[in-house]
């Protein structure tokens, strides 16, 4: 076991299902990068400052999910 909680492999499967349905490769590649490189930099941010990892991580999995699932980017930043 790699130590990641229940809630956060959860959030991983929405997302990457989300992700697996974007036809365009590059496209998909880019969703996948950025979001698991978000979530990671969160995570780090949040261990550095005794935080909370998992609440971090997964809101670094979810900050784009609007996006990626509609295809809606008006509204992204």
């Amino acid at each position: 076991m790699d130590g990641t909680s229940d809630k956060v492999s959860r959030v991983r499967a929405y997302i990457n299902n989300i992700f697996d349905h974007i036809k365009d490769v590059d496209e998909k590649r880019a969703a996948y990068t950025h979001t698991y490189g978000v979530s990671h930099c969160y995570a780090f941010l949040a261990m550095k400052r005794g935080l909370n990892l998992e609440l971090a991580t997964v809101i670094g999995l979810l900050h784009d999910v609007y996006s990626y699932k509609t295809s809606v980017t008006a509204w992204h930043s």
